[in-house]
């Protein structure tokens, strides 16, 4: 061993306590960075003042498809996409599918740094300039939910309208429903390696919710317009405007922070915008309830069956997140139920 390595193990031995102090202090000082920039964001994503604004009519009369332009790798895959989309949804919800395919281009790239350090992962990509970009081995479950992506977006004098995902010039939101339903409707209607889908869990999750207090025919045909404002409104009738915004800032913050920074994720805030989605959409789900022509009897079933849905933990990597228990929900329930009361007396 060269001598000058020596001298510098023999230095840290000597003086371990002072080299644990500085490991310490760096942990202790970077945590609180993390903590209070986590902090900074989610007052920030909560603060800020959402516009949902009304999409673009859609509007095409050819509805023919043609796979000339596209690598003949994709050409049987796009086929058995339309063709199963179509029977799905119907022809008539496929204007957004119809306007972009003609222009799609599909691209490769091989991420050789991630393969290098044995961290290889399947991702895709769409952008509004008709652009799939799938990165490292071939899955069709991507290429779907990039189709999914690419049937369901519009661009209109800049703004751009990706199903549940609006981009303006000062706004950014929607991504976290966008792609938690994106996902869902992959695992839906195709059979293949989706349905084994390691991507956006609890946003899937988040999403099932959603559509059991939407309702799946209405929130298929918002999603595939790129309505977002329709479905701020519909969401609004259960549980007023205020909360239907915070669950779009709320799942948009999930998304950045699971997707995009893992890095800065923070257990206690992560925690609070996860319970915080749970109870707007359980609270809008016992309104919609109280709307239907129901006895007690199969309210509290249905309930209780929408209950079930809602994860109390969710795992990414090797953190857990506590999102609510039951003891809470019960609570919750017992709070609406006498808020209930009280209107009736009114």
């Amino acid at each position: 061993m060269d001598e000058a390595v020596k001298n510098i193990i023999q230095i840290i031995i000597e003086n371990k306590h002072y080299l644990e102090f500085f490991l310490t202090t760096t942990l202790i000082l970077n945590y609180d960075i993390k903590s209070f920039y986590a902090m900074l964001e989610r007052k920030a994503y909560h603060n800020k003042n959402i516009n949902v604004i009304k999409p673009p009519i859609i509007v095409k009369s050819d509805r023919k498809i043609t796979l000339d332009k596209i690598d003949k790798k994709y050409q049987e895959d796009i086929k058995e996409f339309y063709d199963i989309l179509k029977t799905k949804i119907g022809p008539n919800a496929l204007i957004n599918f119809y306007n972009n395919l003609e222009q799609l281009q599909i691209k490769e790239n091989k991420d050789i740094m991630r393969k290098h350090f044995n961290r290889v992962k399947n991702t895709g990509s769409y952008s509004t300039n008709n652009v799939i970009e799938l990165t490292n081995t071939y899955s069709k479950s991507i290429l779907f939910h990039e189709l999914l992506h690419l049937s369901s977006s519009c661009v209109r004098e800049g703004d751009l309208f990706i199903g549940f995902n609006q981009i303006t010039n000062t706004s950014d939101i929607g991504r976290g429903i966008n792609e938690g339903y994106t996902e869902l409707l992959n695992k839906k209607f195709f059979s293949n390696d989706a349905n084994t889908s390691r991507y956006y869990k609890y946003l899937q999750n988040m999403a099932l919710l959603l559509e059991k207090v939407i309702g799946e025919n209405k929130l298929q045909s918002y999603y595939f317009n790129s309505d977002l404002l329709s479905l701020l409104e519909n969401l609004s009738e259960y549980c007023g405007e205020e909360k239907a915004k915070e669950l779009i800032k709320d799942t948009d913050y999930i998304y950045r922070y699971f997707y995009v920074k893992e890095y800065f994720l923070q257990n206690d805030l992560i925690n609070k915008s996860l319970k915080n989605v749970s109870l707007i959409l359980l609270e809008a789900y016992y309104h919609k309830l109280q709307e239907e022509n129901l006895s007690d009897h199969e309210r509290k079933l249905k309930l209780q069956e929408f209950i079930l849905l809602i994860p109390e933990t969710f795992y990414s990597g090797d953190k857990t997140f506590y999102i609510i228990d039951q003891v809470d929900i019960k609570e919750f329930i017992e709070q609406l139920e006498k808020q209930e009361e009280r209107e009736k007396h009114l």
